[in-house]
């Protein structure tokens, strides 16, 4: 028996991508070098940036040794920091290191499995009065945004933030707008390649918030969240299955006459979960023979539910053009659990206004 789940129309690469772990050793490599085997890694594009005007780069001369195992994205991300002195931000479906630059502190608490950053307050206010009308209309608005980072885990666990609640001294109070805000992608926000960035909306209640205020709520996380990986090199393995954990990856033929779109049908156990939809659940691209690697675009035709309690679907990849069947073909998936774990935060004293301006200079991240 089987029964409807769900229809995707589209997956495209974008941030915030599933990210497997990396074992490697990488003795003694340059910046450029360490920049070249990462992007062939994650199949994105991976750069040192020149610095700002009367900084200093990182010199071509340095170099570093690194002996990853099973390392996650974060973990990787903190030994590139640590070895080149830099910083790291995912924008655009790539990864950036920056130079290291300290700013003013965040309000961050570090929770169980997670660290959330207060990174913004923004709050709004407009009048409104109809000449000749004797009161005045106002309209008040409160955003908060946040950065979560799993700490030695995946981002990939991060569902978003629920519960949000603002309390002010005079006693006015505020629940956030929606039930549970998912993570978004905010270009101006300088967030890590494996953090999340969550901003909430609030209405604000009669007579403003003014002073200080304690904000509240917590971070729902899947209770594990694994990033598996699964290689196709050349047409001949087009037609052995392969397996991304406990996921299930076969080839089909290609569809009708266009030889870069192939089907392929993803099968999984009871105990497992995937989430095709997402911008994080799953992700593939192609390594080319010179290292190179170009993204890949997804589309779904149907998944269900099988009876069993595990889950099917098939999905499409249309191949780069001038690509074809040889050359290697990445899959990344990302398998849930089922279970859900939320992790309570508590900002206690979060001083309005505040709006802190993203256009200031990225802060270091802690070491």
């Amino acid at each position: 028996m089987h029964r409807p789940l769900f229809a995707v129309l589209l997956l495209a690469a974008a941030p915030g991508q599933a990210a497997p772990r990396l074992t490697a050793t990488l003795d003694h490599v340059s910046a450029p070098e360490l920049a070249r085997r990462l992007e062939a890694f994650y199949g994105l594009p991976v750069t040192f940036d020149a610095p700002r005007a009367g900084r200093t780069a990182v010199p071509p001369a340095s170099r570093a040794t690194f002996d990853f195992q099973e390392a996650t994205l974060g973990q990787v991300i903190g030994e590139v920091e640590r070895a080149f002195h830099v910083q790291a931000i995912g924008t655009g479906g790539a990864i950036r290191f920056l130079e290291a630059d300290a700013s003013s502190a965040r309000l961050s608490l570090d929770l169980e499995r997670v660290t959330v950053t207060l990174w913004q307050v923004r709050q709004t206010e407009s009048r409104r009065k109809l000449v000749g009308a004797g009161n005045t209309e106002v309209d008040r608005s409160l955003q908060l945004t946040f950065v979560i980072r799993p700490r030695d885990g995946e981002p990939e666990a991060i569902q978003g933030i629920t519960g949000t609640t603002i309390l002010d001294a005079r006693g006015g109070r505020s629940d956030a707008a929606a039930e549970m805000t998912k993570p978004t992608w905010i270009e101006p926000i300088p967030a890590r390649p494996d953090e999340r960035v969550v901003q909430v909306e609030f209405p604000a209640p009669r007579g403003g918030i003014s002073g200080s205020m304690v904000v509240e709520g917590q971070v729902l996380l899947h209770h594990s969240a694994r990033t598996y990986r699964a290689t196709f090199t050349g047409p001949d393995a087009m037609t052995e299955p392969r397996q991304a954990g406990p996921v299930r990856i076969a080839a089909r033929t290609s569809i009708g006459a266009e030889p870069r779109a192939i089907q392929f049908v993803f099968s999984w156990p009871a105990t497992s979960h995937i989430d095709l939809g997402s911008r994080s659940g799953i992700y593939c691209f192609v390594r080319k023979e010179d290292g190179s690697v170009m993204p890949v675009v997804l589309s779904a035709a149907e998944s269900v539910l099988n009876g069993d309690g595990g889950g099917s679907a098939r999905v499409t990849a249309t191949l780069p053009p001038g690509e074809t069947q040889a050359g290697t073909l990445v899959w990344d998936v990302t398998v849930y659990d089922q279970q859900q774990q939320r992790v309570p935060f508590r900002f206690s004293h979060v001083v309005l206004p505040q709006a802190v301006s993203v256009t200031q200079p990225i802060p270091a991240r802690p070491k």
